[in-house]
């Protein structure tokens, strides 16, 4: 037979997991102090809230803001502004009749009734505010108008270019008569 020889593997371990000597205190580099970096972050600050100011001021002075406008000159700029948004070759046709009957009641608003863009047709129809100021012919017209854009408004209708650019100046006509009988030119 064959002699079969054991060695003990745990000999060896008594140095292994012996108790040694303390290590002595490792240096560390010097921990920075806070105080710089809070003051370098209060100039940023300072200096970022100072142009701010500063550019609002330079907003507010009398060159830089534009001329007050009439509740006609609004109403016609809105119009213009209205065409070059391109909503009709885009297939928006519900986005430029809600646009364009907001941009009637936002002229009618500043005339007559701060109450008018938020009443529905029916009730703007029926309106005591601005009726009695408004000849029979404009009246009926208006009227014309508004169930005109409520009819593109709520149903899938898409009008052809043609027949919105008629609707366009038809509201800007509109506008112009009703400034007309107002006075305000």
């Amino acid at each position: 037979m064959d002699n079969i020889s054991s060695t003990n593997i745990f000999s060896n371990m008594d140095n292994i997991f012996s108790i040694k000597d303390i290590a002595g205190p490792i240096e560390t580099l010097p921990r920075p102090s806070l105080g710089p970096w809070i003051v370098v972050t209060l100039i940023i600050v300072g200096f970022i809230a100072y142009k701010q100011l500063h550019k609002t001021k330079q907003d507010t002075t009398p060159e830089a803001l534009p001329a007050k406008l009439s509740p006609l000159g609004v109403a016609l700029q809105e119009l213009e502004n209205l065409l070059t948004e391109k909503l009709i070759e885009e297939g928006a046709t519900k986005l430029f009749f809600t646009k364009l009957n907001m941009i009637l009641r936002l002229f009618m608003k500043n005339i007559y009734n701060p109450k008018i863009s938020s009443q529905t047709t029916s009730e703007l129809l029926i309106s005591e505010d601005y009726s009695a100021k408004m000849s029979d012919d404009c009246h009926k017209h208006f009227s014309i108008f508004l169930h005109e854009c409520d009819l593109f408004k709520f149903s899938e209708l898409q009008a052809q270019t043609d027949i919105a650019l008629q609707a366009h100046k038809a509201c800007r006509n509109l506008i112009v008569t009703i400034a007309h009988e107002e006075g305000d030119h």
